[in-house]
C-alpha cells in the first residue's frame, strides 16, 4: 500500500491534498519506529490551485517527511497549507536539530528536488533552520490562473 501511494497518491485525487497527507503520515509511522506526531493545518485550499500544484505540494510534503525522518531526530512537525491573498502557502515545520541550509550537504539532493518541483510550478521555495531550533520549509504558490471569480 505504502509502495502504491509514493507512487501514485490516489487520494489526492479521491479525497483531497489534506486526506492524502494524513494518509501518507499515518503510512510512514511504523510500528518499530517511532512515531512522529505531525498535526496538519489545511484551509481550504483545493480550488486555489491546480492538479499540478497539489501533486507538487503532495510530493514536497513526502520529501520533507523522509528528511525529517531520517536527519532532523525530530518529535513534532507542524504541517500548515494556508489560503493567502496571492495563493496558497504551504509550511512544514520540525523540532529537529536543525542545519545550516547554506552549507553543501553532498550526495543530499532532497532541499535540491523540493526547490527544483516548487519553481516548476511557479512556486517560491525558503528554507530557514538554526542548529538546534529545528527546520521550516515554506513555498508559496500562486493562486490558480483563469479562476472564474467575479470582482
Amino acid at each position: 500500500r505504502g509502495l502504491a501511494n509514493e507512487l501514485h497518491p490516489t487520494m489526492l485525487e479521491d479525497f483531497g491534498l489534506a486526506a492524502a497527507i494524513r494518509e501518507y503520515i499515518a503510512d510512514v509511522n511504523l510500528p518499530e519506529e517511532e512515531p512522529l506526531q505531525v498535526t496538519v493545518q489545511a484551509d481550504d485550499v483545493e480550488e486555489q490551485l491546480p492538479n499540478e500544484a497539489k501533486l507538487t505540494i503532495f510530493r514536497i510534503t513526502q520529501e520533507a517527511l523522509r528528511n525529517i525522518r531520517r536527519h532532523a531526530g525530530a518529535k513534532n512537525v507542524q504541517i500548515a497549507f494556508v489560503q493567502e491573498h496571492a495563493g496558497v502557502s504551504v509550511m512544514i515545520k520540525d523540532d529537529g536539530r536543525g542545519f545550516n541550509p547554506d552549507q553543501p550537504h553532498p550526495g543530499h539532493f532532497g532541499l535540491q528536488y523540493m526547490r527544483e518541483r516548487a519553481e516548476a510550478c511557479g512556486g517560491i521555495f525558503q528554507v530557514v533552520s538554526t542548529q538546534g531550533q529545528g527546520t521550516e520549509v515554506r513555498v508559496n504558490f500562486p493562486g490558480a490562473s483563469g479562476n472564474n471569480q467575479s470582482p
